[in-house]
């Protein structure tokens, strides 16, 4: 009688997923991705349609950039943080079986070469190619997200290697109960209705819990590991990749990813917070866009990193609008601009150097603390006027600051 039951509850629910999914014939037809570039990361619409997430033909980001990063991340370590760091890679992996015409090969060799580089620096990077194979269904078919099964491989692998770091002997562990909850009813059966769809990925056929964590009373208030990244570490399910990373490492994260896939607010989030502070020894996991960094993204992290200089070079208000200095002032690479406004919010301002050689600023909304911005010069430039004009009320001040 049991077995008969479980029988029909079965049909029931592979039944209810095929009326339910539109999608899960047309989204597996590889005519429908036709229309894509050969090496990119697609989203399927429930009529088969696709969008064009980003590009994969290229990992390695541009020297100068790479450059930045390498100081950026000595910046980092001279203040006790130790990374574990990982570039964004979703789908491709899954794609040469979904795709024929999809050159995977290609784009997972160039994915290794970026990944080499950054080991050579002194990164730990995992190995998600690696890991991609430990588990059945590691992306969810609609958004390329991780499922729980991926980010619990991506969590153990991580934590495995924290546990060699110097300094995490000392750390004051504490109990940790992770409690697992499921979410949905026919996610239980999302293996089954997977393989009778042929899919490799699935989005409503995922198993759906969430991962949450019960400390005890007396636990550790320090923030010892800090997560930054995108959705895959903050959204819905994904929620797991925190709380597997608490219960295996028995220490306190702090969690700044941001769902919106904004690397950069999440790392200004960071920047502008009491855990960033915290002088002792630090673990930072961060999951970080990889090819779509913007060229100048290290650069504003390594300035915002340094602070407010105590003694600008010069200021300028959006009270008085503009300064000439009698003498020219002569920047280097690593001086930097630091405009500070009176609240959080969206803010912008258009700053000219020299009636010339123009920096737009602007803040995302939705920092936490968005307030602040700084930008290094970049390049030499010698200034004799400096102008800030901005379509906000709020007041602002732009210094300039040696590096």
């Amino acid at each position: 009688m049991h077995r008969a039951l479980t029988t029909l509850v079965l049909l029931i629910c592979f039944s209810t997923a095929q009326a339910t999914l539109p999608h899960c014939q047309a989204a597996l037809d590889p005519n429908s991705y036709s229309s894509a570039p050969h090496n990119a990361i697609v989203e399927v619409n429930d009529d088969g349609s696709i969008v064009v997430q980003h590009d994969l033909t290229s990992f390695t980001p541009q020297p100068e950039v790479m450059a930045d990063f390498e100081r950026f991340y000595a910046e980092m370590s001279s203040r006790n943080k130790t990374f574990a760091f990982f570039p964004l890679y979703n789908r491709a992996i899954d794609f040469s079986s979904e795709r024929p015409d999809f050159r995977g090969d290609e784009s997972i060799t160039a994915y290794q070469h970026y990944v080499a580089d950054l080991k050579k620096i002194g990164l730990y990077v995992p190995d998600l190619i690696r890991l991609r194979r430990r588990t059945g269904t590691a992306f969810l078919k609609q958004d390329n997200h991780w499922t729980n099964d991926f980010a619990k491989v991506v969590a153990d692998n991580i934590a495995q290697h924290i546990r060699t770091w110097p300094g995490y002997a000392a750390l004051d562990h504490h109990r940790v109960v992770l409690q697992r909850d499921l979410t949905s009813f026919i996610g239980a059966y999302g293996s089954s209705l997977a393989h009778a769809c042929q899919a490799h990925v699935a989005d409503e056929m995922q198993p759906r819990y969430v991962a949450t964590v019960r400390r005890d009373l007396l636990s550790d208030s320090e923030p010892q590991v800090v997560v930054l990244g995108s959705s895959n570490m903050s959204r819905g399910s994904e929620q797991s990749f925190e709380a597997e990373l608490e219960y295996d490492l028995r220490a306190q994260v702090v969690n700044f990813g941001v769902v919106s896939g904004d690397f950069e607010a999440a790392m200004e989030n960071y920047l502008d917070s009491p855990a960033y502070a915290y002088t002792g020894p630090q673990y930072v996991v961060w999951e970080s866009p990889g090819p779509i960094w913007k060229p100048d993204f290290f650069r504003r992290e390594i300035a915002r990193a340094k602070g407010v200089c105590q003694s600008p070079l010069f200021t300028v208000t959006t009270q008085n609008g503009s300064q000439t200095l009698s003498t020219p002032l002569q920047l280097g690479p690593q001086d930097y601009l630091a405009l500070i406004g009176d609240g959080p919010g969206m803010f912008e301002a258009s700053v000219t150097l020299n009636g010339a050689v123009t920096l737009a600023l602007s803040k995302h909304p939705m920092s936490e603390n968005n307030s602040r911005l700084f930008v290094e010069v970049g390049r030499p430039v010698s200034v004799s006027r400096l102008q800030i004009d901005s379509p906000y009320l709020g007041h602002m001040t732009l210094s300039v600051c040696r590096g």
